[in-house]
């Protein structure tokens, strides 16, 4: 049998608001018994230079069997909010994974104002003409 680990959320929702509450369940089933689960809420950045990851919550399941389901609740921050732009990103995500096997499954959420992810336009400054300030005098 092959390892399965979900993470599903209540009426498949992915876009909160700051201090929205995330609820939902982890379904795993596996060959045997793990020693623990752990759920985490997490935001990462990606793109040019050095990529961040902050963990915001966390659950630990223990004492679980080879086959079950557990709710989780998180509580979101203010921010940051979820964006994109040229050069860099910010993503929330959850993730579960199974302890000691290492078997991971990510999910991606929205966190935002709007419910929609913040798109970074570039932005274009024109060259300016070099002024100092001194007048001309005769």
């Amino acid at each position: 049998m092959n390892p399965q680990i979900h993470i599903e959320f209540d009426n498949d929702q992915r876009a909160y608001q700051p201090g929205g509450v995330v609820d939902g369940t982890v379904r795993w089933q596996l060959d045997k018994t793990p020693e623990r689960l752990e759920l985490f809420l997490f935001w990462h950045t990606s793109g040019k230079g050095t990529n961040d990851v902050s963990v915001i919550d966390s659950r630990v399941y223990e004492n679980v069997l080879v086959s079950d389901e557990e709710r989780f609740s998180f509580t979101l921050p203010q921010g940051p909010y979820s964006f994109s732009g040229k050069l860099i990103t910010l993503q929330w995500s959850l993730e579960l994974t199974v302890i000691p096997k290492g078997i991971t499954v990510r999910k991606i959420i929205t966190l935002s104002p709007s419910g929609s992810e913040i798109t970074l336009k570039e932005t274009y400054f024109p060259k300016q003409k070099k002024s100092f300030g001194f007048k001309r005098t005769r």
